[in-house]
């Protein structure tokens, strides 16, 4: 057995391994605080939020446990989070709208893309990867209100043609639900005249 301060035997029977004492070490968020068990081998570690845990030697090693538990929550919470617009783990009205609006201009897939992807309208590159840019030009969405292309309902999706609109503005401002409404020939054009 090799003899030293930082080693500590774990069992009154010598042909049981010496275990380093991790005492005072710090791993990621936890910090060993005493020896807790010796068969297994467990840490009394506490963590930055202040919970305590046991941990096994090998799990501290090899960075399996790197906090309480809490380390996973705020990953979670960050990624959750990453556009600011989330309340109580729900995301709000208007990261819904962005994303809805960002569905039904790229993904063919949803049955009402044949109306605004399929039909030529598409979001502005601002807009279409960065939440955050969307928000500080569309602002809150009111109560009751949802984003509408206007002043050219047969436009993009760009700061200058979007508003939050009611209902009734959304019904008034309405384009005919045909795929390729946004191509209308010129003989199309002349009969709505």
């Amino acid at each position: 057995m090799t003899s030293g301060t930082n080693l500590r035997q774990t069992s009154a029977t010598s042909n049981m391994p010496a275990t380093a004492n991790l005492v005072g070490q710090r791993f990621k968020r936890l910090l060993v605080v005493k020896l807790a068990s010796s068969r297994p081998i467990l840490w009394l570690c506490r963590c930055d939020c202040g919970n305590e845990r046991l941990v096994p030697t090998r799990n501290l090693r090899n960075s399996n446990t790197k906090s309480c538990g809490c380390l996973q929550r705020d990953v979670v919470r960050q990624y959750a989070t990453i556009h600011g617009a989330t309340a109580d783990r729900k995301r709000t009205s208007e990261y819904r709208s962005w994303r809805h609006m960002i569905e039904r201009c790229y993904n063919p897939n949803i049955r009402e893309w044949k109306y605004w992807g399929g039909a030529g309208v598409q979001v502005c590159p601002q807009w279409r990867h960065n939440f955050q840019q969307f928000l500080h030009d569309m602002g809150p969405r009111p109560v009751g209100h949802s984003i509408d292309r206007y002043p050219d309902k047969n436009g993009h999706y760009e700061p200058g043609n979007c508003r939050w609109a009611t209902p009734t503005e959304q019904t008034r401002n309405r384009r005919p639900r045909t795929p390729k409404q946004a191509t209308m020939s010129p003989t199309a054009a002349t009969i709505q005249q």
